[in-house]
């Protein structure tokens, strides 16, 4: 939350760490190397503005993974930060108030330079935490006996999560997408539920066409598909991006298509796939992302189509464990097996 009556001006570029880069941060404790740049379809880092973020899991795959907690920007406009919180599976694990009054804030600007600033939770600061230390994420296991704390995402969490992968790709400067590049602020993302194992997705983005040398506003869309076929190579099951669209009527578009297209493949592809993937392996599936058994991954439609119930998986667009469909026929005592912990 930033609360000043100045803020970094909405196109900045504002990076979160979770763990320290890898160089001149070496004897920081490792893993390394985790960040993400901010972007998102709100109005970002306006003086009062309270977002929350999703952001990247690369290199994280528990919470001890995650070693610091660091706000920083290369830009000369400062961002003045009150108030910071890390949510874990939708649960608090760390909040740090840098003002009683809540007014008072702390200064990240021109980060990483010589006279610059950064806001930053170190690594001691946030073991001793006792948030940190009491942190207990729901269970969602879908096995009796098992824990997960991840059972999917829910539709709003998932176009969350692409939101961050997109936004961070666009938002990095090191990959030359325009200093304006990102989210058009209040054109939301979208997806449309197609059948269990597929949802199309659109976004509306601004990037520099490097034909044309500017900014060019578009609403590239893409279908987010489950395969368990040879699709996956060596995995069982994943998840591909498919049928990329640029959707622009602007005549130099054509430049930038290829751009777009690859962020969007390489974004989707090797973060959100990846990490989705992971994610398969946290709700009770193998190591070759086979789900657990008597369940499939799926885009449900509708509660019955999952064992979670009434929790928000059941909105078209959510990203969870459905009865496999062979199971379907017997799923009365598939349902009898099947214990939710609470």
């Amino acid at each position: 939350m930033s609360s000043a009556s100045t803020a970094a001006a909405p196109g900045d570029h504002v990076q979160v760490r979770l763990q320290s880069p890898y160089y001149p941060y070496a004897l920081m404790p490792i893993p390394r190397n985790n960040n993400t740049w901010l972007d998102s379809t709100q109005h970002d880092f306006v003086s009062s503005s309270n977002i929350t973020y999703d952001l990247k899991t690369s290199n994280i795959t528990d919470l001890s993974d995650i070693t610091q907690i660091t706000v920083a920007t290369p830009s000369d406009d400062g961002l003045c930060i009150n108030e910071l919180e890390l949510l874990v599976d939708n649960t608090r694990a760390f909040f740090k108030s840098f003002g009683s009054n809540g007014v008072d804030c702390q200064w990240a600007w021109k980060s990483d330079q010589i006279g610059g600033s950064l806001v930053t939770v170190p690594f001691g600061e946030l073991r001793r935490d006792p948030t940190w230390q009491n942190w207990h994420p729901p269970n969602l296991s879908p096995q009796p006996g098992g824990y997960a704390s991840f059972a999917g995402y829910r539709k709003d969490e998932l176009i969350s999560y692409l939101d961050s992968v997109f936004g961070d790709a666009l938002r990095n400067p090191a990959n030359g997408r325009g200093d304006d590049a990102g989210f058009r602020d209040t054109h939301w993302t979208t997806t449309q539920w197609i059948d269990s194992l597929k949802i199309h997705v659109i976004q509306h983005v601004i990037a520099q066409d490097l034909g044309w040398q500017g900014d060019v506003a578009a609403d590239p869309s893409y279908d987010l598909v489950i395969h368990n076929d040879a699709t996956c190579g060596t995995k069982h099951w994943c998840i591909a991006v498919e049928n990329v669209e640029a959707n622009s009527s602007f005549s130099g578009w054509s430049s930038l298509i290829p751009i777009i297209g690859a962020a969007i493949q390489i974004a989707v592809n090797s973060e959100a796939d990846g990490q989705m993937q992971t994610a398969m392996t946290a709700m009770g599936g193998s190591a070759l992302n086979d789900p657990p058994s008597g369940f499939e991954y799926c885009f449900p439609s509708r509660i019955q189509d999952q064992p979670f119930g009434s929790q928000g998986f059941e909105v078209p667009g959510s990203l969870t464990l459905c009865w496999a469909s062979a199971s379907r026929v017997t799923s009365t005592i598939a349902k009898q097996t099947f214990t939710l912990a609470q």
